[in-house]
């Protein structure tokens, strides 16, 4: 699959996520806090996915050593990028904790759901270089 048409197709989810989040919040559902937490995850995971894209699809056409460089390197860098981000918004902007985690995990385990069916879908570029 190409990566700007899953990029694209992720995009949508994204804007069909935030119209979710955003009618939620006029139902009365969610708070204020919750919201603003829930958008801010969204935003910081949403930039964590693309780094993750870009490094997975830089690494997808090189030898299976070379691929896993940018993959756990790219986990590590996009790992302190969050710890900072984080640490920016708890306590600079002053958002709540737990909101924050609590948002963050749900939209990382999304993303990675996303990330692990992309690489799938292309595991025959990894394979040809093990050959």
């Amino acid at each position: 699959m190409n990566s700007k048409r899953f990029i694209n197709k992720v995009s949508y989810m994204l804007l069909a996520i935030l119209v979710l989040l955003m009618a939620i919040y006029y139902l009365g559902l969610l708070s204020r806090e919750q919201l603003i937490a829930a958008v801010f995850a969204k935003l910081i995971m949403t930039v964590h996915f693309i780094i993750g894209m870009k490094l997975n699809v830089k690494g997808l056409n090189k030898p299976q050593e070379i691929f896993m460089i940018y993959v756990f390197g790219g986990m590590a860098v996009r790992l302190f990028f969050i710890s900072g981000i984080f640490l920016f918004c708890i306590y600079i902007l002053k958002l709540n904790f737990i909101y924050l985690i609590f948002s963050t995990l749900i939209f990382y385990i999304f993303f990675m759901a996303l990330e692990i069916w992309y690489l799938t879908k292309n595991a025959n570029k990894l394979l040809k270089f093990e050959k």
